[in-house]
């Protein structure tokens, strides 16, 4: 893929992207995904991934925390939402990241969002 004016553009795969949460008081109350799919055949799809620290299996699966995916053709820039979280309050237990799936080169994405707040 590449970069084009804040969008990752003519992008197939899955990237990955370490999130800190600056503060463990707050609550994650709702991931987003700001996308431009204009392919009603194809989704991007962005999770909220947690992975636990101390384990005695390493190879253990992370859990995702939020998912949301594209839908519809439509050429305008849009955001997609998920506000159900699971285990929404981060703890150093854990390492989190983004993982982003591209199935194809006609989806451009321009980011993800987390909002924390003290309460949602």
């Amino acid at each position: 893929g590449e970069q084009s004016q804040g969008l990752l553009l003519n992008a197939r795969g899955t990237y990955f992207s370490p999130v800190v949460f600056p503060n463990f008081a707050e609550r994650v109350c709702r991931f987003v995904l700001w996308a431009r799919d204009n392919d009603g055949d194809i989704n991007v799809t962005a999770r909220l991934m947690r992975k636990r620290l101390a384990t005695t299996n390493a190879f253990a699966p992370p859990e995702v925390m939020a998912q949301v995916s594209s839908t519809g053709a439509n050429p305008n820039l849009r955001a997609f939402i998920d506000s159900t979280i699971a285990a929404p309050l981060p703890n150093a237990s854990f390492v989190y990241y983004v993982e982003l799936v591209v199935p194809g080169e006609t989806l451009e994405v321009a980011g993800v969002r987390i909002e924390t707040r003290p309460t949602c």
